[in-house]
């Protein structure tokens, strides 16, 4: 082989080393890049700190507004409803009766119809219709009782939030005695 091109290949093999290196740095730098602006441990625990916080914030604005002298209710009753027609108008004076007394008036009912093919829902109207203070959300078709609750909760606003069920299985009497054990710091 000529020494003229034994030259000429060496050029183009260091040329395109120096190229591949180059390239190869540059990948490698961007990756460094990379890591140092993104440390996903780091990243986590930040989002972690940021979540409990806020949660902690939420819990001690509940606590606080314990007392309540603004317009937020004192007590939120939730209560997931299936075809329960017969049970919704003793379950309401029974609520109506407990919480005049222990929330002083100042409480809201959230009746969540979970899809009941009976006449549940006009109930919950009618029952609206004479206090303003029960209310309603319809569900189109039967979601379960947990994505009842859920929705419920959303809505509530207030300090303390109770579920019930809308049977009568849960005695609405005993809702001073749990007031009472959240009065004394139980959760």
């Amino acid at each position: 082989m000529p020494e003229k091109d034994k030259k000429q290949i060496e050029s183009t093999d260091k040329s395109m080393l120096s190229q591949n290196k180059s390239k190869e740095g540059k990948k490698h730098k961007s990756y460094k890049k990379r890591d140092s602006r993104i440390n996903p441990v780091n990243k986590s625990e930040k989002q972690k700190d940021n979540t409990q916080g806020k949660e902690n914030k939420q819990n001690n604005r509940r606590r606080k507004n314990y007392s309540n002298s603004s317009k937020r209710p004192l007590i939120s009753v939730v209560i997931p409803t299936y075809n329960e027609q017969d049970s919704l108008h003793e379950l309401s004076d029974r609520l109506e009766h407990v919480l005049k007394k222990e929330a002083k008036g100042n409480y809201e009912v959230i009746f969540i119809d979970d899809g009941s093919d009976d006449n549940t829902y006009s109930v919950i109207k009618e029952i609206n219709k004479k206090n303003n203070r029960f209310k309603s959300i319809r569900f189109r078709r039967n979601y379960g009782k947990s994505a009842a609750l859920s929705v419920g909760f959303k809505r509530a606003k207030g300090a303390v939030i109770i579920t019930m069920d809308a049977d009568l299985q849960d005695d609405p009497d005993e809702i001073p005695n749990l007031m009472a054990k959240i009065k004394d710091g139980y959760d």
